[in-house]
């Protein structure tokens, strides 16, 4: 018997990228689940169920976003009064460049659904534990990495992504009085770039998806925004949901645990990559490359120090860099050929 056996789960976000994974997981362990998604990004074909018995699948209760925020938390916490535990992933999801322009809503809506959740959580007399998902937007851009947990408690949230940032870092704080006042077991996760298959490449995708995109449209020269030179650290959306159950499971203490996989390149060395494969997997023809170095950066060297994750949680990503990015390439030269054939 695992910890999920026999728990109800509410998961946030639940038919998103990472959310339908998550529910999978839980499913596959026993739990019973419930889903809140507005699918403004979410994909109900998304949620196949592992066992291929769909009757296990608990479809929706409402949602976080498209309420006024009264509204919200009657959903919140309608869906709260049969959870054990609740998985908090909704969010406002956007690129660099996108959510730079846009603090104000990243804020309001990153906060609005986290005091909704948080608040219901609290009331609810069966919910006993909650799961937030922070980011390492949480950082100062001001400090390098490897970032220990302790790093975003200094500075303020890097400027490219400040907005979203701040609210990542006091739903931290929050959980932490959530456990001082009220008595609730809350585990923070700050996870790093979470990446897969099935991501989305519009203007508010990251930046594997929307590279990708210029890929296989041809562009020449390849347009990279910044210099190529900022570090970031890219988890597979696999080993994102299992630290993510682990941290759950084992560290509900209100303290923050770093989730990554350890593996850092720099954007110029990613692209090179991608590029690499996409030529040889799939006989692209390989661009003139050109860095926009008018575009930020964001922070120079965002990636974590990831002690308390393996020796404290005792969980160690298993999917490499790449076989995440061959299997990523692969999957969206799939989907672009599928697209073509149908369009014609």
């Amino acid at each position: 018997m695992t910890y999920w056996a026999g728990k109800h789960v509410l998961v946030t976000g639940g038919f998103g990228f990472v959310g339908h994974l998550l529910v999978q997981e839980l499913i596959v362990e026993g739990a019973t689940v419930s889903i809140i998604d507005d699918m403004s990004r979410g994909k109900r074909e998304r949620l196949v169920d592992p066992e291929g018995d769909p009757e296990r699948l608990i479809d929706g209760i409402g949602d976080v976003w498209n309420h006024t925020l009264q509204e919200n938390r009657y959903a919140c916490e309608r869906a709260c009064e049969d959870a054990d535990v609740v998985f908090h992933l909704a969010a406002p999801v956007g690129g660099l460049y996108w959510s730079m322009t846009r603090h104000y809503d990243m804020f309001t809506d990153a906060m609005s659904s986290t005091i909704s959740i948080m608040d219901a959580a609290i009331k609810s007399p069966k919910t006993k534990r909650i799961a937030l998902a922070s980011s390492a937007c949480a950082y100062s851009g001001e400090l390098f990495g490897p970032h220990p947990e302790s790093n975003a408690q200094f500075g303020t949230p890097e400027e490219a992504s400040e907005g979203y940032g701040w609210a990542k870092r006091l739903s931290e704080n929050m959980a932490q009085w959530a456990r001082d006042e009220h008595g609730m077991e809350v585990a923070v996760f700050r996870p790093a770039n979470a990446i897969g298959p099935d991501d989305i490449d519009d203007e508010t995708g990251h930046v594997i998806p929307q590279v990708l995109k210029r890929i296989f449209d041809g562009q020449n020269p390849l347009m990279i925004y910044g210099t190529g030179t900022q570090k970031r650290e890219f988890m597979h959306v696999k080993d994102y949901v299992g630290g993510a159950m682990a941290i759950c499971e084992r560290a509900a203490d209100g303290n923050v645990v770093n989730l990554g996989s350890g593996h850092v390149v720099t954007i110029g060395e990613l692209v090179q990559r991608l590029l690499e494969i996409c030529t040889e997997r799939h006989g692209i023809t390989w661009p003139r490359l050109l860095f926009d170095t008018n575009k930020t950066d964001g922070h120079p060297a965002k990636f974590h120090l990831l002690t308390k994750l393996r020796e404290e949680v005792g969980y160690v990503t298993q999917v490499s860099l790449e076989d995440a990015l061959v299997e990523i390439v692969d999957d969206y030269a799939l989907n672009r050929a599928a697209e073509v054939e149908a369009a014609h």
